[in-house]
């Protein structure tokens, strides 16, 4: 049997993953409006149609290079400040009169879709994947709020992989696990771990996950090509899930949660578990803030004890995607 010790390898993930980003909260982008977002080294403009659709378009105008995120919304098509040439979704061009662009000139643009209250734009090449989303939810049951985006200093691998590090559970956040955590791969691109814990932390929050829970949480996290990790939680009482994006902007991560409870019961009910379950799951994220901040993540494999993490460092070094010069750490 080959051991971990037997099987070393580089942890060289790329600096940015090929995978859906979510970029903004879709009530950021009411008809007619124009938003400008970062990824990497790369800007994004994006533009709701009078039609309600959504076009993510590369920012620099194809005719003389004007930045389209000072441009305006005209019909379907997204105008440019300059000249008023004017580019739709799939990045036709018309110029000012009504005419059509030569068929030379498109404006470069990426896939989009909106799911779970956001809007995804896809960075890589080839045809886009799935969208990330919950296994066990779906869609339209779920009442959702995006949070607050938080600016951390270290690469996004870095909180990617607490999801993963089992050991951290209990060393942060008061957890300990009551049978050995499942790791597989059940599609490309996707990473999912399936675990059984109890509580062991004291604070207000360890308490009422306890109480919710009779002392046994069952979650499932999935990490979607590197960009998103969803944790779904089963209490017994109650299910809830949680959504991270991340966004890599220059050598730091935007962290952006995304809240979720089932729709039903009685009025307002789904408004007070959303409020229940923003509450535990700020709590818990908070701790991982806190550590991560400043972080130069550089992991000395083999991780004795802890195979899950290996694990996922091991599928993160395959990701497709760009890697800066040395991006390796050190």
């Amino acid at each position: 049997m080959t051991t971990y010790a037997e099987a070393p390898f580089v942890f060289d993930p790329p600096s940015r993953a090929a995978a859906w980003y979510l970029l903004a909260p879709s009530a950021s982008l009411p008809r007619g409006r124009v938003l400008t977002r970062r990824i990497g080294q790369d800007e994004v403009v994006l533009f709701r149609a009078q039609s309600g659709t959504v076009g993510a378009l590369a920012p620099h105008c194809w005719h003389m290079g004007a930045h389209l995120g000072n441009g305006c919304v005209t019909g379907e098509h997204l105008q440019c400040p300059l000249h008023h040439w004017s580019w739709d979704r799939e990045g036709a061009g018309e110029i000012p009169g009504g005419g059509r662009a030569p068929v030379s000139a498109r404006q470069p643009g990426y896939a989009v879709a909106e799911r779970l209250g956001g809007i995804w734009v896809w960075m890589g090449d080839g045809p886009p994947g799935p969208v990330p989303g919950f296994e066990t939810f779906a869609d339209d049951e779920l009442l959702t709020s995006h949070g607050r985006a938080v600016r951390l200093r270290c690469a996004w691998y870095a909180p990617a992989a607490n999801g993963f590090d089992e050991q951290h559970l209990s060393t942060v956040h008061g957890r300990a696990l009551r049978e050995r955590p499942e790791v597989d791969v059940p599609e490309p691109g996707r990473m999912r771990m399936r675990y059984l814990s109890r509580v062991t932390g004291t604070g207000l929050a360890d308490r009422i996950m306890k109480r919710l829970s009779g002392d046994h949480i069952r979650v499932q996290i999935n990490c979607w090509a590197g960009s998103t990790v969803t944790v779904e939680s089963d209490l017994g009482r109650t299910r809830s899930a949680l959504l991270l994006a991340f966004v890599p902007v220059g050598g730091e991560v935007e962290v952006t949660p995304v809240f979720t409870t089932r729709r039903g019961g009685l009025p307002g009910m789904a408004r007070l578990r959303l409020a229940v379950a923003r509450f535990l799951f700020t709590r818990f994220i908070e701790k991982d803030v806190q550590v991560m901040q400043g972080m130069r993540f550089r992991p000395r494999t083999p991780l004795w004890g802890n195979e899950a993490l290996e694990t996922f460092l091991r599928w993160a070094s395959a990701l497709p995607g760009e890697r800066a010069p040395h991006s390796s750490p050190s």
